[in-house]
Parts: structure tokens; sequence; C-alpha cells
């Protein structure tokens, strides 16, 4: 009799125990999809920000247009990144990381560098170069748009790259300015400027040099003609000191 009192009880007690694991499972799972479709659109919103900040400009594009061309609300955007500005810095970050590693990585791979040696020259350059040229192989909006942001007069677009920068030391100008101690401070830093110039304005990718060329090359895949690039910046960096003219 009492064993036939308690199988109710019993199965009633079981099978809230069930429900409640059920619950807990759909609430995991709901969570879970939560978390998905979060991650879904905050990639959606950096995607988009990255190609249409490479083609307009930082200061042209709105959040408004950012949200209406990743299919999302224009409150997203906020709730992911806070500002655009923390927005801008995202985007860079997310790619830039994964460069500077990459050149970071290619320098501790040197075994030695030697002072006026081109081949020391040479192997930083590669070090510098690649990872960019290599990237722009697979996400060309991004680098288009590091390009155009290392140039922009913008102060707080300046302030977000000298940011993003600051995480991720390389060492790379120190071990330029170490190979070529024959050069004053004034002529090594003038060099190493130009030398982030011609990358910057590869980067950029602007077109003009197909129109000036009529056509007959491809400069949008540096990569594959990086021995032009090579040759040119090695000349530049190991040319003779500049002489001021002096009239006799």
């Amino acid at each position: 009799m009492e064993k036939s009192l308690r199988a109710p009880a019993m199965r009633a007690a079981a099978f809230e125990n069930f429900s409640k694991q059920k619950a807990k499972q759909a609430s995991h799972m709901k969570q879970r999809r939560n978390k998905s479709t979060e991650h879904g659109s905050r990639t959606r919103i950096l995607d988009t920000a990255e190609a249409l900040f490479s083609e307009q400009g930082f200061a042209t594009v709105t959040t408004r247009r950012i949200a209406s061309a990743a299919g999302v609300s224009l409150s997203a955007l906020p709730y992911h990144f806070g500002s655009k500005r923390e927005l801008l810095f995202q985007v860079l970050d997310r790619r830039l990381g994964q460069i500077q590693a990459e050149r970071a990585r290619r320098l501790h791979t040197i075994d030695k560098l030697e002072p006026g040696d081109p081949g020391s020259t040479r192997l930083l350059l590669e070090a510098l170069l690649v990872p960019t040229f290599e990237m722009a192989q697979t996400h060309r909006s991004f680098t288009k748009l590091l390009g155009s942001v290392s140039i922009d007069p913008n102060p707080e677009v300046r302030s977000v790259m000298n940011e993003v920068f600051a995480k991720y030391p390389t060492g790379l100008p120190e071990s330029f300015r170490k190979i070529m101690p024959q050069l004053s401070d004034e002529a090594f830093y003038w060099r190493y400027y130009c030398v982030l110039g011609a990358m910057v304005y590869i980067e950029s990718d602007t077109g003009r040099i197909d129109v000036m060329s009529g056509g007959k090359l491809d400069f949008s895949k540096p990569l594959d003609n990086i021995e032009h690039i090579l040759s040119f910046l090695m000349w530049g960096l190991h040319g003779s000191p500049y002489q001021k003219l002096v009239n006799s």
C-alpha cells in the first residue's frame, strides 16, 4: 500500500526533474543561438564598415549607412561598438594584428643582420611588405583602408591608427636603423619614411598608375611583382648619403 502511494509522487518528481532539465537545455540552446546571432551581426558590421570606410572614407560614412548596408538595426552599432571611433579601431585591429604578428614572426626568424649588408636589408623589407601584400590577396578592401587612413589628416583617425599600431610593436624600425649605422638620423628616417610612403601608396591602390601605364600592367597584385618594389627600395636605402650642393 505504501509503495502504491509513493509511486505517483515519484513519477511526479521525475517528471518535474525531466521538465527542469528540458527547460535548462532549451535555455542554453537559446543563449547559444543568441550568441551566434550577435557574432554574425558584429561580423557583418565589421565587414561592411571596412568596405565603406575604404571606398568613401571614415568621415563621410555614417553609422546609419553602415547599419543599413549590414542589414542590422541602427542600435546594433552602439550595442556592439559603443561609438564610430571604436568601430574604426575594431575594423583596423582585427586584421592589422595579423599583419603585425606575421611581421614580428618573420623578423624573429632572421638568423643574423649585418650592418650595410643588402641581403639583411632585403630580409627586413620582406618582413615589412610581404604580410601586407599577402593580406591584399584576400582582403583588398582592408589594405586599401589601411593605406587611406595612414594619410588621413583627421585627428580622430590618426589617434586610432597610433593606438592600434602601439598594440603590436614589431621591432622592425629599430632593426632597420641597426643595419644602417653609417647614416645620420636625419638621412635614415627620411629614407625609412619614403619606404613607408611607397608601401602606403601601393596599399591604397588608387588606380592612377593603371591609367598612366595605359592599362598594360596590373598593379592591384603587389605580391606578384614584389621584386620590382624590393629592387627600388633597396637602392633607395643603400644609396650614397645626400650631399648638399654648395655654390662655387
